[in-house]
C-alpha cells in the first residue's frame, strides 16, 4: 500500500502524520520535506529496537547532513517520570541540541510521550520526530501523551504534544502478537466514539479486517482516529475537550483497588463499560451503543476483569482519584458517539451502578 498522509492543524501547529507499510524506509524524504534545516538529532529508542533498524535511521539522517546521537532508554517495563524527563534534558545538553535541531523518539507510547514532553520544553520548543512502534502509540502520539509520574503522584504532568512528524510504519503491527496490540485496539475504539456516529458504526465494520491485520483497514482507522482526536483537542467547549477522559475516572479507581498487575488498557476498557452504563441513565446514551461497545471489546479480545472488592472501597477510590485531578467530581460521559461531556452524577445513581458493576464482575459472574 502507498504511504498515507494527514496534516493535523491546530492554532499555529501542524503535525504531519504518515502511515503505511514501509514508511520508515522513506524517512530521508519525509524529514527533508517536513523538518527544515537541522545539524544534529538526539534519538531516544527502546531496547527492543534492532541494531539494524537503528543503524538504518542514523544512516538516513547522515545522508541529510544531520549528525545523530542515539541513546537507549531503560531496560524492562518503563513508567515515564519527571525524573526520566530530567535525564533526557541532560542528554540534550550533552548532545548540544538547539532549537533548530530535532529530538527523535523511536519506540512505544511511553517513550513517545517522554520525547513529546521534552521537545516541547527544550529551548522553548524543539522539533520532534516520533516513530511509534506499537499500535496504541500510532493512535495517540500525534495528539496526546501519557502523563508523567512524579515521586508522589501518578500521571499528573503532561502537555499537548506538537511533533513535527509522526511516522507510523505498519510493519511493526501486522505481525505483532495479539496481546501487544490490544492497547491499540482500545485506543482505536475510544477514538471512534470520540468522532461521530459514522466513525463509531464504521469501526464496528472494520473490526474483522483489523483483527486479520489488514493494513488498509488499520491505516483507515488510524487516519480516522487522528481526525477524531484532533477535533477533541481543538474543541471550543472546555467540557468537550475532556472527551478523552471517557473511561479514565473509573480506570484510575480500579488501578488503585487492583494494584499494578492489570494492564492499563484492560482497566480502561472496564472504565468505558462502567461509564457507558452510567451514561445510559444520566445522559440517555443509547443502550444499543452500550451493548455495541461491549460487543466490540469482546470481538477485540479485551475480556472483562474479575473483581473482588467491596462497594465502599471502590466508591472511596473513585472519589479520591478524581479529587487528585479536579475539585469537581465529574465523569466524561457520552450522550451520543461524537458528543462526550463532563457530567455530574447523583450519589444514589453512582452507588447503584457501582453495586451492579461489582456484582457482575465478582467470582463466577465474569465472562471469559
Amino acid at each position: 500500500m502507498s504511504i498515507r498522509r494527514q496534516l493535523l492543524t491546530s492554532d499555529s501547529i501542524t503535525v504531519d502524520y504518515r502511515v503505511g507499510i514501509g514508511a520508515l524506509q522513506q524517512i530521508n524524504r519525509m524529514v527533508r520535506s517536513v523538518m527544515g534545516k537541522m545539524r544534529r538529532a538526539l534519538i531516544l529508542y527502546d531496547p527492543d529496537i534492532s541494531d539494524d533498524s537503528l543503524a538504518s535511521v542514523c544512516e538516513e539522517l547522515r545522508d541529510l547532513g544531520i549528525e545523530p546521537v542515539s541513546i537507549k532508554l531503560s531496560e524492562g517495563e518503563r513508567i515515564p517520570t519527571v525524573a526520566e524527563a530530567s535525564s533526557v534534558f541532560e542528554s540534550l545538553a550533552k548532545a548540544k541540541i538547539n532549537v533548530d535541531d530535532a529530538i527523535i523518539g523511536y519506540g512505544d507510547a511511553d517513550l513517545c510521550s517522554i520525547v513529546s514532553f521534552c521537545a516541547a520544553l527544550w529551548c522553548g520548543g524543539t522539533q520532534a520526530l516520533l516513530i511509534p512502534t506499537t499500535l496504541d502509540a500510532m493512535v495517540t502520539a500525534a495528539t496526546s501523551m501519557r502523563a508523567l509520574d512524579t515521586a508522589h503522584a501518578r500521571e499528573m504532568v503532561f502537555l499537548q504534544p506538537s511533533p513535527a512528524l509522526v511516522l507510523s510504519d505498519l510493519a511493526y503491527v501486522v505481525g505483532a502478537p495479539a496481546e501487544s496490540v490490544r492497547a491499540g485496539y482500545v485506543a482505536l475504539l475510544r477514538s471512534a466514539i470520540f468522532g461521530s456516529r459514522l466513525s463509531w458504526e464504521r469501526f464496528g465494520q472494520q473490526i474483522r479486517p483489523i483483527l486479520n491485520r489488514d493494513e488498509i483497514a488499520i491505516a483507515d482507522e488510524l487516519i480516522s482516529a487522528q481526525s477524531s482526536r484532533l477535533a477533541v483537542a481543538k474543541a471550543s467547549n472546555p467540557s468537550a475537550r475532556h472527551a478523552r477522559s471517557y473511561g479514565l475516572t473509573c480506570a484510575r479507581a480500579l488501578r488503585r483497588c487492583l494494584g499494578g498487575d492489570v494492564a492499563d488498557y484492560a482497566l480502561l476498557a472496564e472504565g468505558m463499560r462502567f461509564e457507558a452504563r452510567l451514561a445510559h441513565e444520566v445522559t440517555q446514551f443509547d443502550i444499543d451503543d452500550v451493548f455495541a461497545q461491549d460487543d466490540y471489546l469482546e470481538e477485540l479480545g479485551v475480556a472483562e476483569l474479575r473483581i473482588d472488592f467491596d462497594e465502599a472501597m471502590f466508591l472511596e477510590a473513585l472519589t479520591e482519584t478524581s479529587a487528585a485531578h479536579s475539585n469537581r467530581f465529574l465523569f466524561a460521559l457520552p450522550r451520543n458517539p461524537g458528543t462526550i461531556r463532563l457530567t455530574a452524577v447523583d450519589t444514589d445513581v453512582l452507588e447503584r451502578h457501582v453495586r451492579a458493576f461489582l456484582k457482575s464482575r465478582s467470582s463466577g459472574s465474569v465472562k471469559g
